[in-house]
C-alpha cells in the first residue's frame, strides 16, 4: 500500500490536473500530501474497478479537493448553521455503536421535507467534517 501512495501522488503532480492554489484549499492539499490514511482512503474506493487504479483515484482525489473548495466544507462554522435545523435538532452527533465509534443521528420525525434543502446539506457537511476532526482519520468513525 506505501508504494501505491507514493505512486499516487507523483502521478497527482506530475499528470495535467495538477493541483493549482486556487482550486484547492492548502489544508486539504496538505493531508494529501501528508496523511497516508486520507489518500488510501480513495484507493480503497477504488480497488474493485478496472484499469489504473492510480489514475483513477487521482482523479477522484482532485475532484474531491475542487468540490470541497466549491462548499467550503472544511470552513463551515456552526454559527453559520439554521438555527431552527439546530434547534430542533434533525441532526446531530451523539454516543457510540458497539464498535466505539461515534453516531451521527438523523431524526426523521423532526426533520421538514422541501423546507431549505440547501441548509440541511450544509448541516450535514459541518457534521461529517466535524466528526473527522474530533476523532480523526486514522479511527475511522464511519461503518457501512
Amino acid at each position: 500500500m506505501r508504494f501505491q501512495l507514493v505512486v499516487l501522488r507523483a502521478d497527482w503532480f506530475l499528470n495535467s490536473s495538477r493541483p493549482l492554489p486556487d482550486q484547492h484549499d492548502p489544508v486539504d492539499l496538505k493531508r494529501v500530501l501528508g496523511e497516508d490514511e486520507y489518500v488510501a482512503r480513495f484507493f480503497r474506493h477504488v480497488q474493485e474497478k478496472g484499469g489504473d487504479q492510480v489514475e483513477i483515484a487521482s482523479k477522484m482525489i482532485i475532484g474531491t479537493l475542487k468540490w470541497r473548495k466549491e462548499t467550503g466544507i472544511g470552513h463551515i462554522a456552526e454559527g453559520e448553521l439554521d438555527p431552527d435545523l439546530r434547534d430542533r435538532c434533525v441532526l446531530y452527533s451523539h454516543g457510540r455503536d458497539v464498535d466505539g465509534k461515534k453516531l451521527l443521528i438523523f431524526n426523521v420525525s423532526r426533520h421538514s421535507k422541501g423546507k431549505n434543502p440547501e441548509e440541511n446539506k450544509k448541516m450535514f457537511m459541518y457534521y461529517i467534517e466535524r466528526l473527522e476532526r474530533y476523532v480523526g482519520v486514522k479511527s475511522h468513525w464511519w461503518s457501512f
